[in-house]
């Protein structure tokens, strides 16, 4: 995070992160009483989640530390996306409409023993665009179920590999950033 450069009114810009994050053995809590409808409707189905039942805290469920890798950015093995204050402080300078940070403290065991880190914030992205234009990007494809012969029509277009260069339509740099 130490190469960070200001850029004039950025709107479109593309990224590894969120999509390709190490994994790290956390466990966390949450103030929902039901901690899959929670996470699926914070992580999968896009929406924005009441911060009344935001993550309380992480806390270690295995691993002792954190891998330098994963020291910005990380998921935790249900795919709960945390980032660091330091990445938080970057991504807040951006047009950030559609998304919630919500600051959660590093626990060192369920019981509340401290871990020594910082304080994370968990990353909850419910805004989202059409643009893609996908006759004009490239390695990307609509994936086929196991057991089928065509893509779904409902199907989202996803990556082939690493070098997937989407192309998106011009109204995608109205309003929010898109990442």
């Amino acid at each position: 995070m130490t190469d960070w450069h200001q850029v004039e009114d950025p709107k479109i810009w593309i990224s590894r992160f969120p999509r390709f994050l190490d994994i790290v053995s956390f466990g966390w809590s949450c103030h929902s009483e039901n901690k899959i409808e929670f996470l699926d409707a914070f992580q999968y189905l896009h929406k924005k989640v009441d911060g009344k039942a935001k993550p309380r805290f992480l806390y270690f469920d295995g691993q002792r530390n954190v891998p330098s890798s994963a020291r910005d950015a990380f998921k935790t093995i249900d795919g709960l996306q945390v980032i660091s204050s330091a990445l938080r402080d970057i991504l807040v300078q951006f047009d950030m409409t559609g998304v919630q940070l919500f600051e959660v403290p590093i626990l060192a065991d369920l019981n509340g023993a401290p871990s020594g880190l910082p304080n994370h914030f968990a990353l909850n992205v419910y805004g989202t665009k059409d643009a893609l234009i996908p006759g004009l990007s490239e390695n990307i494809e609509k994936p086929i179920l196991r057991r089928e012969t065509e893509p779904r029509p409902d199907a989202k277009w996803k990556p082939i590999n690493d070098l997937d260069v989407p192309a998106v339509s011009a109204s995608a740099g109205e309003g929010a950033d898109i990442w």
